[in-house]
């Protein structure tokens, strides 16, 4: 009888053949589904990154271009030529050229020169790789503003892939396609925006290449700071024409209070008088 119970308590703990295919086969399921979530997270991030590193050049490119107008020094002053904006290119591929003066230079071994540096923003096509017809977006540099012989400029790539570049120019009413600050009134414009134009592309995930799709693009506006001399002198000037008026306005207004209070300050002097002799009167 012992034996035999024994052996019905083991048969009640092992587990069947159907028992063990359907716990595999869930067990099966489970592994599956986490390893689509697993490798879809992988998946993600891998794309998150490689986004983000097409990005960061861009943004990149962005920041020092926005430094650089807000830094641009006026034309005439001690080391600054003027600011030339060319529209080049036709309506739907512009290939604008910016030159001008700013004040970002940085002193560096290599390059013990002033803050002052021109800077040129202009796109080139490369003979080095066959794209798609895309340009290079280029910052080209020259330091030594003093030096007596041509000074080789520091070019750097700053976006590949540009289709087209524009910039255009606010000069406190509208926005205009070019400027000259030779022959503009004011000779510096109040605002620079730009406008980057990419080549369509779509990130293919299955091979790891580029489709066509889509067109990226990226803008940006930057206020000009600094103002010329002249225009410094002519807002100083008028400030203090106004403030002049308003004070002569100032002094004028207590002048006139004063002289109708001694009005009635003899008047009533005058009635006081008139009283007095009524009562002195036989």
């Amino acid at each position: 009888m012992n034996v035999r119970r024994y052996d019905s308590y083991e048969r009640r703990g092992a587990f069947t053949l159907l028992e063990l295919l359907v716990s595999i086969a869930m067990f099966s399921v489970i592994l599956a589904a986490i390893n689509s979530v697993l490798y879809g997270s992988l998946r993600l991030r891998e794309n998150n990154e490689r986004h983000i590193e097409r990005r960061n050049p861009k943004l990149y490119a962005l920041s020092i271009m926005k430094r650089d107008f807000r830094n641009a020094v006026p034309t005439g002053e001690i080391l600054a030529g003027p600011l030339i904006g060319e529209n080049e290119g036709g309506i739907n591929q512009r290939r604008d050229r910016l030159e001008l003066y700013t004040s970002t230079g940085v002193l560096r071994e290599d390059s013990p020169f002033g803050d002052i540096q021109k800077v040129e923003y202009a796109l080139y096509e490369s003979n080095s790789r066959d794209r798609r017809g895309g340009y290079f977006l280029i910052r080209s540099l020259i330091r030594n503003l003093l030096s007596t012989v041509e000074e080789v400029e520091e070019e750097q790539v700053l976006l590949d892939d540009v289709q087209s570049l524009e910039f255009t120019y606010y000069d406190g009413q509208n926005w205009l396609d070019s400027w000259d600050s030779t022959s503009q009134d004011p000779p510096m414009p109040l605002a620079i925006h730009a406008l980057i134009r990419f080549l369509p592309y779509t990130q293919d995930n299955t091979t790891g290449g580029e489709i066509e799709g889509n067109i990226f693009s990226m803008e940006m506006m930057a206020p000009i700071v600094a103002v010329a001399a002249a225009e410094e002198e002519e807002t100083a000037d008028s400030e203090t024409e106004e403030t002049t008026e308003t004070d002569e306005s100032n002094e004028s207004q207590p002048g006139g209070n004063q002289s109708q209070t001694g009005g009635n300050q003899t008047q009533s002097n005058q009635q006081r008088t008139d009283t007095g002799g009524g009562g002195r009167a036989p």
